[in-house]
């Protein structure tokens, strides 16, 4: 299935969704994804969600990290996202 269940829009006009998804546009991306203001992906931002992950819920921090709520490694919760898409220690 391809689901979006939430979406951010950033201050530069980029857009995050995420949800239940494995790809967009047919690149590999596991539940979330940035997109350009163009509506195209943005090749910059590589999450590190494992495939069993489901985001309900994007939100942008003033310092440019990402939160996202859904289930995360087996376990429901929270999980911040450095710009690049990798998961902040």
């Amino acid at each position: 299935d391809w689901t979006i269940e939430s979406l951010d829009v950033l201050s530069d006009g980029r857009v995050v969704i995420g949800g239940g998804f494995n790809s967009f546009g047919g690149v590999a991306r596991s539940r979330v994804a940035r997109l350009l203001p163009n509506g195209a992906l943005d090749l910059s931002f590589e999450p590190q969600l494992p495939t069993t992950s489901i985001v309900s819920c994007v939100a942008l921090q003033p310092d440019q990290k990402l939160v996202l709520s859904g289930r995360f490694f087996s376990n429901t919760g929270l999980v911040r996202l450095l710009p690049t898409g990798a998961v902040d220690p």
